[in-house]
């Protein structure tokens, strides 16, 4: 019942302690995104793309730049 409302049961076991046992986001709308775990991987890849786009912000506009920045050579 809890699952079904949106609420990530807290679970205790001896050999791993206190634990959240679920991955359920307050999404309305079933998706990908819907989920603890593809949620975090998004926020991280979009600070990775922040904090690596800054440092060729002002950079030309080339194709070479292109290729290093999506490729991450």
């Amino acid at each position: 019942m809890l699952y079904k409302n949106k609420i990530n049961p807290i679970a205790s076991f001896a050999a791993n302690g206190t634990v959240v046992w679920g991955q359920k986001t307050l999404q309305t709308a079933a998706s990908a995104l819907d989920r603890v775990n593809a949620r975090l991987l998004i926020n991280n890849i979009v600070k990775w793309i922040t904090a690596y786009g800054r440092t060729v912000l002002f950079d030309n506009n080339s194709t070479n730049l292109r290729a290093v920045f999506t490729l991450g050579a």
